[in-house]
């Protein structure tokens, strides 16, 4: 939060990158965990590998505190119980914990004479040192890392990972260079003396100063800033820098903006979700479109549109927070079920629902209503009522997703099933005068 007023463009603070927990800086030594049986050793494991061991290094760890101030871990749906989990029935991350159970179990067993090892050489605490302990760092690793450079990869970043998420629209100026998942930048070597007004919070950065961001240039301006982002993290060779993208007032909170995240990735990788978010999504498989389309146009229309069509599309279509135009790959599919020839390699644009058919809209109102179909029955009866006694943090997570999930579907059904009907009586009408 904002204790003074802090002008656009402020550095609100610096991170020396010796600072940072990367594979580069820690004391463990990765060399033989660069490859295993199966294949090069992904970044997430080897960052949590190290993150692992610094923990189990106890105060002997550079890290220490730092790794002391990050727990407990975010208890995302991998570890969650049977009871919680079962409430994600139908929802976007309904065999996600299972997935990911099954993913750590075989990275574990690759990795785990490597560790122990690992551990025997650095003198840590062989308590500390187990699969329980892995999925943790893993936990921290997948919940907080940022992208720092080609030398460190992705890292933990003291200070710069504390800040909380805000929803935003990230839109840059062309001349604007800012990535997110991983956020990068560059940093300033100015003069922190330049800021003399006793009411602005950090160094402000001059309209012509010049920032250096991996192999290309980029001047902040007032022009030129990031709409929808409070802070970026910029960094040059020795740095990081947390940058303001607007002016704040005191009293302000300062927020991150982790990406245009539907809210069960948020679930399945910060563990909390974002009520009015305008980046959640539902997925429409494309088995389901074949299913009710056989119901809508029969057997033999759905199944010779899904060898001549769906083949050569996405196996899920998303239905987005806005009913207002429906995606491209969608489009395309509604209208092949629907009996239509189409050409799916030429390039598409996402139509207003109200340019939709009658045939189309109402088998997108079909394919809503069976994607409802597939979250169960609650004991409580409704969903309201399950909230009411839910018991756990993780209950009321899964119960949320699933609540916000169904309005999302519920918004796509009765606008389809409207456009459908108004198309419907456009044609009667031609058909009246004609």
């Amino acid at each position: 939060v904002a204790v003074a007023p802090i002008a656009i463009h402020s550095v609100i603070c610096r991170i020396p990158k010796t600072c940072i927990l990367s594979c580069e800086n820690s004391a463990v030594d990765l060399s033989d965990l660069l490859q295993c049986d199966n294949g090069v050793v992904d970044e997430n494991t080897r960052l949590a590998t190290c993150v692992m061991l610094e923990r189990a290094c106890g105060p002997r760890s550079f890290f220490h505190g730092y790794i002391q101030s990050m727990l407990p871990a975010p208890r995302q749906p991998m570890f969650w119980t049977h009871s919680a989990l079962a409430l994600l029935e139908g929802t976007e991350l309904e065999s996600s914990a299972d997935t990911d159970l099954q993913e750590l179990e075989r990275t574990w067993e690759e990795i785990s004479a490597f560790v122990k090892k690992e551990a025997a050489r650095l003198g840590a605490d062989d308590n500390q040192v187990n699969r329980k302990a892995f999925a943790e760092a893993l936990s921290l690793v997948q919940s907080r890392q940022f992208f720092v450079d080609e030398e460190h990869g992705s890292s933990l970043v003291p200070l710069a990972d504390i800040f909380n998420h805000k929803t935003a629209r990230i839109q840059l100026a062309k001349n604007v260079h800012v990535e997110r998942e991983h956020s990068e930048g560059g940093m300033s070597d100015g003069d922190d003396d330049d800021d003399d007004d006793e009411n602005q919070v950090g160094h402000n950065v001059d309209d012509d100063e010049q920032f250096s961001a991996r192999g290309s240039s980029v001047r902040l301006t007032r022009k030129s800033a990031s709409e929808g982002l409070d802070m970026a993290v910029f960094q040059d060779d020795e740095n990081l820098a947390i940058v303001t993208q607007r002016p704040f007032d005191a009293g302000e909170e300062i927020y991150n903006c982790y990406g245009e995240c539907s809210n069960a990735t948020l679930l399945h990788d910060y563990a909390f979700l974002s009520e009015n978010n305008p980046f959640d999504i539902v997925n429409l498989d494309g088995e389901l479109l074949v299913e009710v389309a056989a119901d809508v146009h029969g057997e033999r229309v759905a199944r010779r549109a899904a060898r001549k069509y769906l083949s050569q599309l996405d196996d899920y279509f998303e239905l987005p927070t806005s009913t207002e135009y429906v995606p491209a790959d969608l489009l395309l599919a509604l209208k092949a079920l629907s009996g239509a020839d189409v050409d799916v390699s030429s390039a598409q644009e996402p139509e207003a629902l109200d340019a939709l058919g009658r045939e189309e809209a109402e088998l997108l109102a079909r394919c809503a209503q069976a994607r409802l179909q597939r979250y169960p029955e609650l004991p409580q009866g409704d969903d309201d009522a399950a909230m009411r006694d839910a018991r756990t943090p993780e209950a009321v997570a899964a119960l949320s997703l699933r609540a916000l999930e169904k309005k999302l579907l519920v918004r796509w059904e009765v606008a389809s099933r409207r456009r459908a009907s108004r198309a419907r009586r456009r044609r009667k009408r031609g058909r009246d005068e004609a």
